[in-house]
């Protein structure tokens, strides 16, 4: 988890992959407490103005904080255009 490259999670639906990123989560909260967690879950309607990729990308730039690590979750994915 410590090196600046994406990790894809991929599965069927309905066997834990969202569990696995709460995990995750938690973890990363327990051993950095003042990390940055931004998650999306794009079946959430509260994410339903993300329709494009630059949407996304301000999203992400919106909620990034400068001085503390930021980690990116993006459940439930769907194909931009």
């Amino acid at each position: 988890m410590q090196k600046s490259v994406a990790k894809v999670l991929t599965g069927q639906r309905c066997v834990g992959k969202s569990f696995f990123l709460y995990q995750l989560i938690e973890e990363i909260l327990g051993e950095e407490p003042d990390a940055n967690i931004i998650y999306i879950n794009l079946e959430d309607f509260a994410f339903s103005s993300l329709q494009t990729a630059e949407d996304l990308h301000s999203y992400i730039i919106s909620h990034s904080k400068e001085k503390a690590k930021n980690y990116i979750f993006i459940d439930e994915v769907l194909t931009f255009s």
